[in-house]
């Protein structure tokens, strides 16, 4: 027979209504986690309908209560220390279950339903670790640290009580931070944290395998990233010294070195824009110079920037000025203005027909020299001259 009483940790003192109200309370539990665990979930709903039965009315409820009884005069010997330990263990087998499955209120009520019935002596570190993950989860922190301290007490070298007993400090600080965000207390959580998980570096150095080195590497960047005071040199290294064991299974390692990784992008973006704005500055006050070299050098610029800014509007409203005023002066016949004009052509080069305009001039300006038009070449020849360089015939006369 089912004592629903020690199944759902009722206290026999509750009224009816007391009980169907818990009773709700469960099954709107169970419900829920239908899909996470429904082979669980089927059991206990069964066994809640079945309660419901028994504590339908105080009559049922006092007929339950009597068969209860009966049972127990009925049993030949009280349940021996052998009965309770067994019970113990499969309601910490139950915690562990549940805490697995992320239901951390289940996993609490798993580890008092095992109190019930066994104190565990002090050589069991495992049952105290244990019952200070699923307390910290429930966030009852100053519980959590008195069974993780206890733990330790018992196996002070165990890696992993430390570890813990860093989550939970870890966590406190939260609360105090999300209480006040200025806030001392917190400050001492923190360190309090980065101390416990020191010491399980000490630790795990000395005799723990690479997976455990990592886990205790993994913790201790995230600490040096992202609590004060922070260190983002010693969380590199510390990630990267977790990563060569290949990893933390808390992914806190990838997760520092990704976050180091965004901020030297972010850094090398943000001097590269001042970079940039250095060069467009300089550019654009180049380019009031009269020296069509220096005009040049600061075309060339604002093209190095590959559309940045309104940088290759600057060159089109540059080049257009250029272009503009030198079309005039090409019109001379005057060969100094002439070679001014082609140099100016060629510094806006790639704007309209810059390039041919220098080109025709170059020509014309060879042709005035009386060298070839072609490559500026001297001429051989009395009857028929020819150029020296290309062979071409001199085929006009310059007027």
């Amino acid at each position: 027979m089912t004592n629903f009483y020690n199944e759902f940790g009722f206290d026999p003192g509750l009224s009816i209504d007391q009980i169907q109200n818990e009773l709700n309370k469960l099954e709107a539990t169970w419900k829920r986690r239908e899909i996470t665990n429904p082979e669980k979930a089927t059991t206990m709903l069964a066994l809640i309908i079945q309660a419901r039965e028994a504590f339908e009315s105080e009559s049922s409820k006092r007929r339950y209560d009597r068969l209860i009884d009966e049972a127990s005069k009925e049993s030949n010997s009280p349940n021996t220390d052998a009965d309770n330990i067994e019970q113990f263990k499969r309601w910490v087998h139950e915690a562990e279950n549940y805490y697995s499955n992320t239901e951390y209120d289940l996993a609490k009520s798993a580890i008092e339903k095992a109190l019930q019935y066994y104190n565990p002596r002090d050589d069991d570190d495992s049952f105290y670790s244990l019952a200070a993950v699923v307390y910290n989860e429930n966030r009852n922190y100053q519980v959590a640290l008195d069974y993780i301290n206890k733990a330790i007490i018992i196996n002070p070298q165990n890696f992993m009580h430390y570890v813990n007993k860093g989550q939970i400090y870890e966590r406190l600080a939260g609360e105090e931070t999300h209480r006040q965000p200025v806030d001392t207390l917190s400050t001492q959580y923190y360190a309090e944290s980065r101390k416990a998980w020191h010491i399980a570096e000490k630790r795990v150095e000395s005799n723990g395998a690479q997976t455990d080195r990592a886990v205790v590497y993994g913790v201790l960047a995230h600490s040096y990233y992202y609590r004060n005071p922070k260190d983002k040199d010693k969380a590199e290294k510390y990630a990267l010294r977790a990563n060569e064991l290949g990893g933390d299974r808390w992914n806190n390692a990838d997760r520092v070195l990704s976050e180091i990784e965004k901020e030297r992008k972010a850094e090398e973006a943000r001097q590269e824009e001042e970079r940039k704005e250095r060069i467009y500055r300089q550019a654009l006050s180049r380019t009031s110079s009269s020296d069509i070299f220096v005009i040049k050098a600061a075309i060339e610029e604002l093209r190095s920037l590959n559309g940045w800014r309104d940088s290759d509007y600057q060159i089109d409203l540059i080049c257009q000025k250029i272009y503009n005023d030198t079309i005039k002066l090409a019109e001379s016949n005057d060969a100094r203005k002439v070679k001014i004009a082609i140099e100016r052509f060629n510094a806006t080069k790639g704007y309209r027909d810059s390039e041919k305009q220098a080109e025709t001039l170059t020509m014309w300006l060879r042709r005035a020299n009386q060298k070839c038009q072609y490559c500026g070449g001297d001429f051989k020849g009395f009857i028929k001259k020819e150029c020296v360089q290309c062979g071409r015939a001199k085929d006009y006369s310059f007027v």
